[in-house]
């Protein structure tokens, strides 16, 4: 089997690549540098609108994971590099695809449980429909770039993960600094629900949506146990050995950085993972505690 990716130097793409080579799968990653590329890598510059095309062609799946960070301090450019690489650079990749005479038989779309942005008191399904804010027009609009593909007849997937848990990017970089030196607790209150997942569970997750070949569309990949606030950084701590008792005021967060806090660590997103585990899927890590001991296990603080 033959699977293009892109993004594959992210936290998420790299333990991606690893994990299908590890299912015996030719793994072709799509660079955007020249002086990076080795035997079998693609050169696409989606900026300029640059792509080996023709090495697309006869591709099992194409997996597409690359986007700008949506951490760190959101400035206006920040926001512009988080739209334009998932919006103008999968439709640029999209359109590309569609225009092959031998497309792939699947074109997994990373999206984001930011799709529904702050829902208190809702479940939300594939179906719920996007919430408002700034993150839910990007996930839409990237989904929608996506979808492209979709209409030449490919099976096109958007799963759109909670947060996923690594010791090396994604939320927990951003709270860890907090925590390390004793300065983690819960933040704004801390009774908002996070939907979660660790980075074993979801390249698991995004495997087997590739190979089942009956999932299509928007699939949400979390745990079937999301947790407040409060209990996540409870975990947290228990599993590195420091206190989560100091309260983190959401304008401190808001001052570090900017307009992230608010759409992503002080919202409410109760996802519901029913439509993956009815596919067949298997959780490694459903609870909290166990989840966090796994991802801190060999970590010396």
């Amino acid at each position: 089997m033959k699977i293009a990716i892109t993004g594959s130097n992210g936290f998420i793409g790299s333990a991606v690549v690893t994990y299908l080579q590890q299912k015996q799968v030719t793994v072709h990653r799509l660079v955007r540098h020249k002086a990076a590329l080795t035997a079998n890598d693609i050169f696409w510059h989606p900026a300029t609108k640059m792509i080996e095309s023709h090495k697309l062609e006869g591709m099992d799946g194409i997996v597409h994971l690359a986007a700008e960070s949506i951490y760190g301090y959101w400035t206006k450019k920040k926001r512009e590099r988080i739209w334009n690489s998932r919006v103008h650079g999968t439709a640029f990749l999209a359109g590309e695809i569609a225009k092959l005479k031998t497309p792939p038989r699947f074109f997994l779309s990373i999206s984001a449980s930011g799709y529904y942005g702050n829902r208190p008191g809702e479940v939300l399904r594939e179906e719920s429909g996007p919430g408002e804010g700034y993150l839910p027009s990007v996930c839409t609009e990237w989904e929608a770039a996506a979808n492209k593909v979709k209409e030449i007849g490919v099976r096109t997937i958007h799963p759109r993960p909670g947060l996923i848990l690594a010791r090396h990017g994604g939320a927990l970089s951003t709270m860890l600094p907090f925590f390390k030196l004793c300065l983690g607790g819960p933040i704004a209150g801390g009774k908002h629900i996070f939907s979660w997942i660790t980075l074993q569970d979801a390249v698991a997750a995004l495997y087997h949506l590739m190979m089942n070949e009956k999932i299509s569309g928007a699939v949400n990949v979390a745990s079937p146990y999301p947790v407040s606030n409060k209990e996540f950084v409870k975990a947290l701590g228990r599993a590195i050995h420091r206190p989560a008792v100091l309260p983190i005021p959401a304008f401190l967060l808001r001052l570090l950085y900017g307009g992230l806090p608010d759409e992503t660590l002080l919202t409410n997103c109760h996802l519901d993972p029913n439509r993956l585990i009815e596919s067949g899927f298997v959780f490694r890590h459903e609870k909290i505690d166990g989840a966090m001991n796994y991802v801190f296990e060999k970590e010396f603080l």
